[in-house]
């Protein structure tokens, strides 16, 4: 039986592991045929995060993947995504 600290570390391997996956997806996004096109997707998405989340988009680590912003590293990000149809995750891996 795992221990919470294993537990823990688990979690936060999986959290880096499907962040390094997402940056990867975003990097093609940028760089293939439709790049000027998911650009656009992408900012909306931002937008629309920032706005049905205004005082808590900052405190997800994924919202600042897809806005390519810098988390506060003296207060940083608490949460890693978004529930439901905001998740970043979701949005990216679905992107063309």
């Amino acid at each position: 039986m795992q221990t919470m600290i294993e537990n823990f570390r688990n979690n936060e391997t999986t959290e880096e592991q499907i962040t390094k996956q997402l940056k990867v997806l975003l990097r093609s996004a940028y760089s293939g045929p439709k790049k000027f096109e998911n650009h656009e997707k992408i900012t909306e998405f931002a937008q629309k995060l920032q706005r049905e989340y205004p005082e808590e988009f900052s405190n997800y680590l994924l919202y600042h993947l897809v806005a390519n912003s810098t988390p506060n590293k003296q207060n940083p990000p608490a949460l890693f995504d978004f529930p439901g149809e905001n998740s970043v995750q979701k949005f990216i891996e679905e992107l063309d």
